[in-house]
C-alpha cells in the first residue's frame, strides 16, 4: 500500500529490461510509457506443473514492507527451451489496482504478464469501491484468490475464496489459488490436513485444467514464527498437495497443475527452493522490490529447468 506511482513505474521498467531475455518478449516501449516489470508464467509444460513461473505479489505485507511493483510477483515453473540453451520462464507481476493500467503499458510486448491482487466475488452489481472480474478482463491474465492476508485480515473464508475462484474462471481470468497453514497449525503438525481441507473446499466446482495455478503460501512465513522449517518441508507439502489432488480428482489433474511457493523467497535460498521436486515457481514478496533480486529468482528457475536430470 505504500508504493507510489513513480516507484511502481521505475520498478516495472527495471524488471522489464532485466527479464525479457527469459520471457521471449522485447524491450520495445509504446510511445509515452516506461517502467519496470515482473515475471509471469509461460511456456510449454515440462513435467508436473509445466513451465516455471515467477510471480511478484502484494504491494505490502502487514507492517508495510513493499513487495513488488506495487504488488506481489510470481515466477512459475514452466519453461521452454530456447536457442543457445537458455529457457523461458513465465513472469507475472501483481501491481496494486491504481497502477495496473500504467504498468500494463510499460510491460507491453515484454512477455511479462499482469495479475490482480484481489477481486470481488460478483461479475457486476452495486458494490461501490469493489473491482469486478469484468473490470480486470482484458487487462490482467491472472488474479490472486485466497492470499493469506485477505483470509486473516479481511475475513475471506473458504466460501468467499471459492466464489472468487469460480467467478474468475467464469470471466476469463486465471486464478492463482493461495493455500497454507498458520504458525500454530505448523507447530501442531496439522499443516497437511489444513491444506487438504482448503483444496477440497476452494476447488469444489472449479474448472480443473492446465491453467490452474496453486500457491502454497503459509502465513507462518511472515506472521507468528521466528524460525521457519527447512526448505525440504516446502517440497514435502507440495508433494502432499499433488497427492491430495490425485485423491480428490485424478493423477492427470495433479500432474498438470502448477504449484508454486509463496514464502520467504530470496536470492540466498532460491536455488534450494527451485531444486525441490514438484515446485513450479515462486510467489515473491520483498524480493520483488529489487530488479536485481527478482532477476536472481528467475535465473534460478531457468538454470534448474535447463539442467539435465
Amino acid at each position: 500500500m505504500n508504493t507510489t506511482r513513480q516507484e511502481a513505474a521505475a520498478l516495472a521498467t527495471a524488471l522489464r529490461d532485466a527479464l525479457t531475455h527469459y520471457t521471449g518478449g522485447t524491450r520495445s516501449i509504446p510511445p509515452g510509457v516506461g517502467g519496470p516489470s515482473d515475471v509471469s508464467p509461460g511456456g510449454t509444460p515440462s513435467g508436473p506443473g509445466g513451465t516455471p513461473s515467477v510471480q511478484g505479489g502484494p504491494t505490502s505485507v502487514p507492517g508495510g514492507t513493499p513487495s513488488g511493483p506495487g504488488g506481489t510477483t510470481s515466477v512459475q515453473g514452466q519453461t521452454t527451451s530456447r536457442p543457445g540453451g537458455s529457457t523461458l520462464v513465465e513472469i507475472v507481476v501483481c501491481p496494486p489496482f491504481p497502477w495496473l493500467t500504467e504498468v500494463a503499458g510499460i510491460l507491453n510486448g515484454s512477455g511479462i504478464t499482469l495479475c490482480a491482487q484481489n477481486m470481488h466475488t460478483e461479475g457486476s452489481g452495486a458494490y461501490t469501491g469493489e473491482v469486478s472480474p469484468k473490470m480486470l478482463r482484458g487487462l490482467c491474465e491472472y488474479v490472486l484468490v485466497g492470499q493469506y492476508e485477505r483470509r486473516i485480515l479481511f475475513g475471506d473464508k473458504e466460501a468467499i475464496v471459492r466464489r472468487k475462484l469460480l467467478s474468475a474462471q467464469e470471466n476469463g481470468l486465471k486464478p492463482i489459488l493461495c493455500v497454507g497453514e498458520d504458525a500454530d497449525q505448523l507447530d501442531e503438525g496439522i499443516g497437511p490436513y489444513v491444506v487438504a481441507e482448503q483444496l477440497e473446499a476452494d476447488l469444489d466446482g472449479a474448472r480443473l485444467d492446465d491453467k490452474l495455478v496453486i500457491a502454497y503460501e503459509p502465513s507462518w512465513t511472515t506472521m507468528g514464527r521466528v524460525a521457519p522449517p527447512p526448505v525440504s518441508y516446502v517440497g514435502d507439502m507440495v508433494s502432499h498437495m499433488r497427492q491430495t489432488l490425485t485423491m480428490l480428482y485424478s493423477t492427470e489433474v495433479a500432474e498438470q497443475t502448477r504449484i508454486i511457493y509463496g514464502g520467504q523467497v530470496n536470492p540466498r535460498n532460491i536455488a534450494e527452493i527451485a531444486a525441490q521436486p514438484g515446485v513450479n515457481g515462486v510467489l515473491a514478496g520483498t524480493a520483488s522490490t529489487s530488479a536485481t533480486n527478482f532477476a536472481a529468482l528467475v535465473q534460478a528457475f531457468a538454470a534448474h529447468e535447463s539442467t539435465p536430470s
